[in-house]
């Protein structure tokens, strides 16, 4: 019983991480998707998109502009 307590605080206490992750279908393959950020628009996720793959930022600094953003 007192396991059970503790699993139901720790799901209704606040979380300080947000975590994202989503399905992805294409040519009939299924993709496992991690959210790294959230975008207003399409040229600000572009522009990461490009900073990332060339490596003038890390998957990390995505992550750390996710948590200090007010959504979800």
């Amino acid at each position: 019983m007192i396991g059970f307590l503790r699993e139901f605080k720790r799901l209704f206490k606040p979380q300080q991480e947000k975590r994202g992750y989503f399905v992805h279908t294409s040519n009939g393959k299924i993709m496992l998707c991690k959210i790294l950020n959230e975008y207003d628009t399409q040229d600000e996720a572009r522009e990461d998109l490009v900073s990332l793959v060339t490596h003038k930022i890390t998957e990390e600094d995505l992550y750390e502009k996710f948590l200090k953003r007010q959504s979800w």
